[in-house]
């Protein structure tokens, strides 16, 4: 019994001078400039952080007065992005020894607090560290950092209650899991709507729910319904998720409707998002670092869908054949003047070649521009020979016959 009580304390022993060797050598300054360092390299000096103190938290540290700023260009002042009172993380002992670490702790704004895990591991052929494993928890988290944290102009009241639980062994582009959203009595303010601009009034939700599920890396919006005095929202769509989730692609509708008496005057505005019965598109493109509204289809939509409807057709040369001369022949080489003037009289006569073409394509075919083809790289490459001088005027590189 008595070893029993000496192996006890001397293993408590060894526990309190750990932790107080580790309190009192803690190395603050070195451990700040380190994540400086690395925010800076890893965005590409497009984020700058900066914080008031950082010490110890468990095996892991607690930093105050977090600050993240947008990198100067230009000479610009540099433009505070976002802030927090408090930031919390800690790494896994085991996760560390087997240098996959994960990492949990949580993220206090001026109100509410938000818990979150990330786990990792090596993922690929290469065995790079990648992150496989997202979770995060909160409640009644403040609207308005919801807004900044998703890029969305406004500020809010209230807050929502949000549960996010992904998991993907080969990274969250193979991940699978669910995020949801949930709040009442929410107040949005100097809210912009896309095309319009800001709306000028505040707009109180009644209800914000919004399910996502996500299979293989592919993040379907089964719910998404926004209730107000004012208007109904429904959101649909899907997010396709990549390692890096700010470069995750998307492709999100919102549809207006049951627009109130405060909201009539705006109805001239919305033209261009009119579906009908009184409904309103809004497409959402783009990534979720970068996501871009606008009313009605996306333009990258439409252009895909009039490609689609009327293909580019342009003729294809045809292949050069090689041309035989008489062994010892002599060529008199033209010199540079000459070279230039054969070479515009074929320009020209290719011109006039393809106006006659164009004469006669179908109405619903989109035209091309003659100075395009002109200068596409398919009639003229030089790595192939096309740009060659002498042998473009001696080679008929060019089937005129191919244009009839």
């Amino acid at each position: 019994m008595k070893r029993l009580l000496l192996l006890l304390g001397a293993g408590a022993w060894f526990v309190v001078l750990f932790l107080l060797t580790f309190v009192l050598t803690f190395p603050s300054d070195a451990i700040i400039e380190r994540v400086r360092w690395e925010v800076s390299e890893r965005s590409r000096d497009e984020v700058a952080v900066t914080m008031d103190s950082l010490g110890p938290w468990w095996l892991g540290a607690s930093a105050q007065g977090v600050k993240v700023y947008q990198a100067e260009r230009r000479g610009a002042d540099k433009e505070l992005t976002y802030l927090a009172a408090d930031v919390r993380a800690a790494v896994s002992p085991w996760s560390a020894i087997t240098r996959t670490p994960t990492v949990s702790g949580s993220i206090t704004p001026i109100d509410g607090t938000l818990y979150y895990t990330v786990s990792t591991d090596r993922i690929g052929k290469r065995e790079e560290l990648g992150v496989t494993g997202v979770q995060l928890s909160a409640e009644a988290f403040p609207m308005s950092e919801v807004m900044l944290l998703s890029g969305l102009t406004g500020s809010a009241l209230g807050g929502i209650d949000l549960e996010v639980d992904l998991a993907g062994a080969e990274g969250m582009r193979t991940g699978s899991g669910s995020i949801v959203l949930s709040g009442a009595n929410v107040v949005l303010n100097d809210l912009e709507i896309p095309g319009i601009g800001p709306l000028g009034m505040e707009l109180p939700l009644d209800e914000l729910a919004i399910n996502i599920k996500v299979d293989e890396g592919e993040a379907e919006v089964v719910r998404g319904d926004v209730r107000s005095p004012l208007l109904t929202a429904e959101v649909s769509g899907t997010i396709r998720l990549r390692d890096d989730l700010a470069r995750s692609s998307m492709s999100i509708e919102i549809l207006l409707s049951n627009l109130g008496s405060e909201l009539k005057m705006f109805e001239p505005f919305l033209k261009a998002g009119d579906v009908g019965g009184g409904k309103y598109q809004i497409t959402c493109p783009g990534t979720l670092g970068d996501p871009r509204c606008e009313l009605g289809k996306s333009r990258s939509t439409s252009r895909s869908t009039r490609s689609e409807r009327s293909p580019r057709v342009r003729p294809r040369p045809t292949p050069r054949t090689p041309r035989s001369e008489p062994v010892g022949a002599e060529t008199e080489r033209p010199d540079a003047d000459e070279l230039k003037k054969r070479r515009e009289e074929r320009l020209e006569r290719l011109r006039q070649l393809r106006e006659q073409r164009l004469g006669t394509q179908d109405d619903e075919e989109e035209p091309v521009d003659d100075e395009e083809v002109l200068d596409d790289e398919e009639f003229f490459d030089e790595e192939e020979g096309f740009g060659d001088d002498e042998e473009f005027i001696e080679e008929d590189v060019f089937d005129e016959e191919e244009f009839d």
